[in-house]
């Protein structure tokens, strides 16, 4: 299996489409974190400790932490690819973009907004499933932020699909 570092216009469409197909007042995701067993209470819809968990784990994306989630999708692109040809982090020369720098690279709210096209449904899903496939090559990749970022825009994207909203919820 091969991987490469993806672009920086490949991260900004990612984050567009979750900016523009979140739902319920924006796009937000759950960090992974091991849960505790109190977070959970048999015939109860919440545990406990469930609202703090939540609280703790939420991730939300908007004008302030679009910088701070384009670098983290951008740095664990970067770390799945160092993994895979044993490179270090800082290295020069790793397949993808030329002239790349993840030092700085940096994503802003205006530029996103004003100039990244946004992508259909449709290509957002294939643009997740490129950024998974050259991202998950280290062993941290299953529970890393990242993944579950793409899980909720993965969800986003299907949601936005033309005949989501009307399809019927139970078949039969």
């Amino acid at each position: 299996m091969s991987a490469f570092v993806v672009s920086q216009q490949h991260i900004e469409a990612m984050l567009k489409a979750a900016m523009t197909y979140g739902r319920q007042g924006g796009f937000h995701w759950l960090a992974p974190e091991a849960r505790a067993d109190s977070d959970f209470e048999r015939g109860q819809v919440w545990g406990p400790t469930s609202v703090a968990t939540a609280r703790r784990c939420r991730r939300e994306l908007d004008s302030d932490t679009l910088n701070e989630t384009g670098r983290m999708l951008l740095t664990e692109n970067v770390r799945s690819v160092c993994h895979r040809y044993d490179e270090p982090m800082d290295s020069t020369d790793l397949p993808g973009p030329v002239g790349f720098s993840l030092a700085e690279a940096t994503f802003s709210s205006f530029h996103v907004a004003m100039h990244t096209p946004l992508l259909e449904p449709v290509a957002v899903l294939k643009a997740i499933a490129c950024y998974e496939y050259q991202s998950c090559e280290h062993p941290d990749w299953e529970g890393s932020e990242s993944k579950a970022f793409c899980e909720a825009l993965r969800h986003a994207a299907i949601n936005a699909l033309p005949g989501y909203d009307e399809a019927d919820w139970d078949i039969g």
